[in-house]
């Protein structure tokens, strides 16, 4: 499968284009260049927007590759992680709105795999090889010295830094949610399916 032998070139992808999105959204929510927006207005216009793509794009697609699937248990998965998902950026937004977008996308990406590990270990008894906690620590504690330092003489708000781990939190169940949904059809030697399945919905 041409997804699972080249997923870290995915997964780097996919962070430069989260990170070019928060970047835009830092700059429409804090006013820097233009009037700023108010974060909540703002959240649910993002995720209305990005409903309506999907929603259209996918349905199409489905024509050629046969991957949507209407089970009452990926549905109900799929709607709460998006949800999830989208209530979760709502206090990101806010903390990017009075924030340097590098302090808190620090935190925030630094807290998402936190709280993913937990919830999994916690819930789904999933475990981290020795290699892997390592890394996984280093990643941990580099995000929260960076988030610590302070800028332009100022150290990052406690109740900024509160909602931003909120996000994170809230965000993490929605991708844990996510990745349960996917699995929730099985498509042998096309594993990609079982996503966009439930990304759809």
């Amino acid at each position: 499968d041409m997804f699972l032998r080249n997923w870290v070139w995915f997964v780097i992808l996919g962070n430069f284009l989260v990170a070019v999105s928060y970047i835009i959204s830092k700059v429409l929510v804090s006013g820097s260049v233009s009037k700023s927006i108010n974060p909540a207005p703002y959240t649910f216009w993002s995720g209305f927007g990005g409903g309506l793509i999907i929603v259209g794009a996918l349905p199409v697609a489905n024509i050629w590759f046969d991957f949507l699937r209407t089970d009452p248990f990926l549905i109900v998965l799929g709607i709460l992680s998006g949800l999830l998902i989208i209530l979760g950026l709502w206090p990101l937004y806010l903390a990017l709105s009075r924030n340097a977008a590098s302090r808190v996308m620090t935190l925030y990406v630094s807290a998402v795999p936190l709280f993913t590990l937990f919830i999994k270990y916690w819930f789904l008894s999933e475990t981290l090889s020795d290699r892997q906690f390592l890394a996984f620590a280093l990643l941990v504690l580099g995000g929260a010295l960076v988030s610590l330092k302070k800028h332009k003489g100022k150290i990052f708000p406690s109740k900024d830094a509160a909602i931003t781990l909120l996000s994170a939190l809230t965000i993490s169940c929605g991708l844990i949610l996510l990745e349960i949904a996917s699995n929730v059809i099985i498509f042998p030697g096309e594993e990609w399916k079982g996503f966009f399945s439930a990304f759809f919905w």
